[in-house]
């Protein structure tokens, strides 16, 4: 294994890359010194990949980090890689694989981009279900997850579930009032 410092030599490198090619190379190294399955490069080459519209690239280099390894930081990065790219089948299928392999662990990262999954498939059932999950783990007030699901029931219509998402949060944000009257505009 290389020292700690070629290893944050090589993450302060992944965070300068732009081209796909040069990441390519960098992963490359990264597989020759043995260092695939440290989590830290594993994610953040993962990102890299994401940020040059390569997910399938990106998959693989997450699939090298062993799951015992993976942590929320590399889960949210493959996810967002998913949501991004709008392939709410796949974001929801990786978030049930990291629920699986994280022994049913979540933050809240993970529940948002799970609930856009749901709304992109037009699931309300599901996404029903992770609101209770949010709940359960008291993370339905949380910054994120709260204007996501106000947001999810009004893509929905079901503007007295966003409402009373809504009007259990004290400290209301400005992303918050916009999500819940865009659903409210939507259907008036």
């Amino acid at each position: 294994m290389l020292p700690v410092n070629r290893t944050n030599a090589l993450l302060t490198i992944l965070t300068q890359i732009k081209a796909l090619r040069h990441t390519q190379q960098l992963h490359a190294k990264v597989i020759v010194h043995g260092l695939e399955e440290e989590v830290v490069l594993g994610s953040s080459l993962t990102n890299s990949y994401i940020q040059s519209n390569r997910l399938d690239l990106a998959t693989a280099s997450f699939d090298r980090i062993p799951p015992r390894k993976r942590n929320r930081y590399s889960w949210n990065t493959i996810l967002s890689g998913y949501s991004k790219s709008k392939n709410h089948c796949e974001s929801l299928r990786l978030y049930n694989r990291m629920r699986r392999d994280c022994d049913g662990v979540v933050a809240s990262f993970n529940l948002v981009f799970a609930i856009k999954a749901c709304v992109g498939l037009g699931v309300l059932e599901n996404g029903v279900l992770i609101h209770g999950l949010a709940m359960k783990n008291g993370l339905d007030k949380d910054a994120y997850v709260a204007p996501s699901l106000v947001e999810m029931y009004g893509e929905f219509g079901r503007m007295e579930d966003a409402q009373k998402v809504f009007d259990e949060i004290t400290l209301r944000s400005s992303v918050l009032w916009a999500v819940l009257m865009k659903g409210y505009l939507r259907y008036s």
